[in-house]
């Protein structure tokens, strides 16, 4: 026999401390099954039902349950009554009971009833539910097999981890509960590793960090220990496997399935710990990743890791495999990359990439191959590190006993480079350096584009007056730019392509870290494959650039990207100028450039939805307002009512619900003798409040309004 204090415990469900309440999850219908693994607080939800919804029966069950006397007496116990030992019986009087006050049975562990006899039992208060006499919500690790009939049919609301899992709101809740005052990068932090899983929510949060990263917090926490006892160990050894593997290096598809983790029936396991709560659809928390793959042993490791980086070179997916290769040390592999398709990378503009490689190598003592030695050097070029540029042609030359394609290579750019220091003996290195290659049949080394441009002219005996393009960016009513001299405007393959041009635009006055850029793309949740995402923006922005002969634009260097300022003009700098004296409340600038003022010029960067813009964007929308207001007054002293009036009309369109706006609207019609525009601008805000608003203009509004009627008459 249990305990008392056990078997009350059996009809209650004890919330963990702290307890969030959990809101807009989906509502419940008559047959509900909360379906996930362990952390996500389904018997913290239940809990919060057992408050929530009146006349609800609550029910814990354990291994012992399992069982049709067992269970029906645990039922009739629910509800105070005593076991008839006729299960039928018994579970018919709780039926019974339900029915008559219309009770919600809440059941925790109902994926532990599996025998037919118990199963039997239970489908008697599913049917009940079927019926719509009672409502069943049952939660545990898969789907109870007393509801798998009405799973199949569609008639049960399945709740998983997407309805658990805490919001990023929840987690701000969390920390003030938990008397934690974390900054929002902080928990910011916490919810991109976490994922919003709810106990490694609770534990990083209960644990002072002092700036310590949260797999440090996790990993001196008892956390690990759980989710190995509880998530993997309670799966089968070919489930385990794979989630183990899915830990430590992500699966994306059935063929990588294949290659790297030799799993042939990738679907099959996939949807079956989707079952059991599990998904591994880049929704795997860094947390539980993080607890998991240290299971596998350093051997596994090394072999994953080797087959992942190979199945991402034949794939092509080179930033993956670079990754990869950078956390197993394997320099011999990366190496081999840049030597085999370091000339593909540099036609591409992959500049990143390989300065990823090269900084991978130098970490690791450097290279004595000299065709990866070639390719870093044509990268320090393009970086402007010239010193590292002489440096790598310098290692590689000097292992060949006669002229070689390095040699030639450095004294084309040094030629390029110091041409204008002395013309004459320059230009005779540049052709000779070409004539070269051409008996060579080698290709030029990787130009900019004004290298380009004189290498022509030397080699066509033209006169250099050419001067590199500039790109024109407009960024009121969206961001626009433009080649020079060129009437089409650039076209990027993805929306992100412009996020990142005016995210650099916009901190132009310093090197922006690759990591500034990520958290600017996903500031909440950070994808697996960010770095390689973030090398497909790069290398889509490069190319439409370059094919407007504006590849020096973009800067990379030293792991910094930034826009080279100097091939750069923009068109809004009047308005900047008006910006900033409508905040410094600088009216003889301000009435220089008036002209800003009559139109409103567009929102900032338009539709561009980002947290770092929408700060831009209410600060330019303010000067505009600001500054059509101070002129507005301005004219108003000199008695120009016509133009205090646009000016005011501009102010509207903005803020539409300003009753000091509408009011000198009013003064201004009044002025100019126009009391019927005066009583059309109240009525047509008079009904916008109440359209919008199911509000009226103030009192003291109408009463100005009439006042200016009767001075009138």
């Amino acid at each position: 026999m249990l305990p008392e204090f056990l078997k009350k415990n059996r009809y209650n469900f004890i919330p963990p401390d702290p307890f969030i309440i959990r809101k807009n999850r989906k509502p419940l219908s008559c047959i509900n099954a909360i379906i996930c693994c362990a952390g996500y607080g389904k018997t913290a939800y239940l809990s919060q039902l057992s408050q929530e919804i009146p006349n609800a029966v609550c029910i814990s069950l354990g291994m012992e349950d399992n069982d049709e006397n067992k269970l029906a007496e645990l039922l009739t116990g629910a509800v105070g009554e005593e076991s008839s030992n006729d299960s039928f019986h018994d579970i018919c009087r709780f039926a019974e009971y339900a029915v008559n006050n219309h009770s919600t049975l809440l059941l925790d562990n109902g994926d532990l009833i599996t025998s037919q006899a118990a199963v039997s039992l239970m489908k008697i208060l599913v049917q009940a539910a079927n019926d719509g006499l009672i409502t069943i919500v049952t939660a545990g690790r898969k789907a109870p097999a007393f509801l798998l009939d009405s799973i199949v049919a569609d008639k049960a609301n399945l709740l998983g981890i997407d309805d658990l899992r805490f919001s990023r709101q929840e987690i701000e809740e969390m920390s003030v509960i938990t008397g934690f005052s974390g900054d929002e990068l902080w928990l910011n932090s916490v919810y991109s590793y976490t994922c919003g899983w709810c106990i490694a929510t609770v534990q990083l949060m209960t644990h002072e960090h002092d700036k310590q990263l949260p797999e440090d917090i996790i990993g001196s926490s008892f956390l690990p220990e759980y989710t190995r006892s509880n998530i993997a160990y309670s799966l089968s050894d070919d489930l385990r496997e794979f989630l183990l593997m899915s830990s430590f290096i992500p699966c994306k598809d059935s063929d990588f399935a294949a290659a790297v983790f030799g799993i042939k029936n990738y679907n099959w396991q996939l949807g079956e710990l989707k079952r059991l709560g599990i998904t591994l659809d880049g929704t795997l928390p860094d947390a539980v990743r993080h607890c998991l793959s240290p299971l596998l042993d350093d051997n596994k490791k090394n072999e994953l890791t080797d087959r992942a980086a190979v199945h991402y070179i034949h794939k092509r997916q080179f930033a993956e495999a670079v990754r990869l290769l950078d956390i197993s040390g394997k320099m011999t592999a990366v190496e081999g990359i840049l030597h085999n398709y370091g000339m593909k990378f540099l036609e591409n503009y992959e500049f990143e990439l390989i300065g990823y490689c090269g900084n991978m190598i130098e970490k690791n003592g450097g290279t004595s191959d000299p065709e990866t030695l070639g390719i870093l050097a044509q990268y320090y070029y393009y970086s402007g590190d010239y010193a590292q540029m002489e440096r790598s042609y310098n290692m590689a030359d000097s292992m060949f006993g006669k002229k070689n394609k390095f040699a030639v290579f450095r004294q084309l750019y040094n030629g390029l480079i110091r041409y204008e220091t002395k013309r004459g003996l320059y230009s005779d290195n540049i052709i000779n350096a070409v004539e070269y290659l051409k008996d060579a049949c080698l290709s030029l080394p990787f130009l900019h584009q004004s290298h380009k441009s004189l290498l022509d002219s030397i080699l066509n005996g033209k006169k250099i007056i050419e001067q590199d393009k500039c790109l024109i960016i407009e960024r009121f009513g969206g961001l626009h730019l433009y080649a020079e001299n060129a009437e089409n405007e650039l076209q990027f393959k993805t929306r992100k392509c412009g996020e990142l041009m005016a995210f650099l635009l916009e901190n132009s006055d310093r090197n922006v870290q690759r990591k500034d850029i990520l958290e600017m793309f996903w500031p909440d949740e950070m994808p697996m494959n960010a770095v390689a995402m973030l090398h497909n923006i790069i290398y889509n922005l490069r190319r439409e650039l370059s094919g407007a002969g504006l590849e020096n634009v973009l800067c990379y260097k030293n792991k910094n990207y930034y826009l080279d300022m100097e091939h750069i003009k923009l068109r809004d700098s009047d308005i900047i100028s008006a910006c900033q004296a409508a905040e410094n409340v600088d009216m003889k600038t301000l009435i220089a450039l008036e002209d800003n003022f009559k139109t409103y010029w567009g929102r900032f960067l338009g539709d561009l939805d980002s947290i770092w813009a929408a700060e831009r964007q209410e600060y330019f929308d303010r000067c505009f307002v600001n500054g059509c207001m101070l002129l507005s007054e301005y004219h108003r002293d000199k008695k120009e009512y016509d133009m205090e009036l646009q000016l005011l009309k501009n102010i509207q369109k903005l803020d539409p619900y300003s009753e000091q706006t509408v009011h000198s609207m009013l003064l201004c019609y009044f002025a100019l003798g126009k009391p019927d525009k005066a009583k059309r601008c109240y009525e047509e805000y008079e009904a916008l409040l109440g359209r919008e608003l199911g509000t009226a203009p103030g009192k003291w509004l109408k009463k100005e309004f009439l006042s200016c009627f009767m001075e009138g008459e």
